[in-house]
């Protein structure tokens, strides 16, 4: 199906097929118009979407039934999301085709809804490789980091690589290790957590554990406790799946949650010097997109993680 071509400025309209539901606009107007989510997720934003001639906001969910008109009004420019940004980088690796960083917590991978100003990492490498001509260029993420996740994270430089790593990560091949300081001290010295993650009915950006037959999908996380320090523990975390937030709640289904984690443990206790959850991705073992040759990575705890410790202990 050829992607239709919308002037810059105008206003189009179509008329909803079949009943969809009670959701959020964001998904159906970038299936039903082809363009991607970023897109879409704009013209939300902006008020530029009206369902039955009423305004319909990035949030706002709303029912969308058979007969119903969606309008939209196109932008004169749509703004340049994967724009170079100047931005200081802790580099671990980097080659030809990809690049390794030890990512800062507080910063988004890619952009995304409310990150569409140009301060992700993406940017950033963008940035640092402006002056790369390779035809073939593809300065992408094959994984994600939450936000205020600190540590290793790969991006592609070139689309076969991007390819490969992605091809990489959609199996439980590559290995992955995350350290976290949670409340409570943990009762095992090592455990592993076989519960089914899907979105949370109540609030659809979060997880929570779900029933396979409710939609939940197989997670499974290891987990072992290093250290029991003032009424806590940090545990190292290795997740065989790959869902989202899976560390952060299966740590909280064990009674465990991860200190100043806001989504999942906001009743939690305040703790200096952190303001984010404390979980850092530590290590990462996986193959070269292009050579098959087994690569480790380790990314050192951020001075926030580090502080944390050294004041529990003390």
């Amino acid at each position: 199906m050829a992607r239709p071509r919308y002037r810059p400025g105008s206003t189009h309209s179509f008329e909803v097929k079949r009943n969809r539901g009670v959701r959020k606009m964001g998904p159906y107007l970038a299936s039903r118009l082809l363009i991607n989510d970023r897109r879409a997720l704009y013209l939300l934003d902006q008020g530029e979407v009206k369902l039955n001639g009423v305004r319909v906001g990035l949030d706002d969910e709303v029912d969308v039934f058979s007969g119903s008109v969606v309008t939209v009004r196109f932008p004169d420019e749509w703004p340049p999301y994967l724009k170079p940004t100047e931005m200081e980088l802790d580099i671990i690796y980097e080659d030809d085709c990809m690049v390794v960083l030890n990512k800062p917590a507080g910063i988004v991978v890619h952009p995304a809804r409310g990150h569409l100003s140009g301060n992700t990492i993406q940017n950033g490498l963008i940035h640092r490789y402006r002056d790369d001509t390779n035809p073939d260029k593809s300065v992408a993420p094959p994984h994600r980091l939450d936000k205020d996740t600190s540590g290793v994270l790969v991006f592609s430089r070139t689309r076969e690589a991007y390819r490969s790593l992605t091809a990489q990560f959609s199996t439980p091949e590559p290995k992955k290790t995350y350290l976290a300081i949670t409340e409570g001290e943990a009762q095992w010295d090592s455990i592993i957590v076989d519960q089914p993650l899907g979105d949370d009915p109540e609030w659809p950006s979060r997880g929570t554990v779900l029933p396979v037959e409710e939609g939940g999908k197989e997670s499974i996380t290891e987990f072992t406790c290093l250290e029991r320090i003032g009424g806590c523990s940090i545990i190292q975390a290795r997740p065989i799946t790959g869902r989202g937030h899976q560390i952060r709640l299966h740590l909280k289904y064990l009674n465990l949650p991860i200190i100043s984690d806001l989504d999942y443990n906001k009743e939690g206790k305040t703790f200096e010097p952190i303001n984010r959850q404390a979980l850092h991705a530590s290590s990462l073992s996986l193959k070269h997109p292009l050579t098959d040759e087994p690569l480790e990575f380790e990314a050192p705890l951020l001075a926030d993680m580090k502080e944390l410790m050294a004041a529990l202990r003390s």
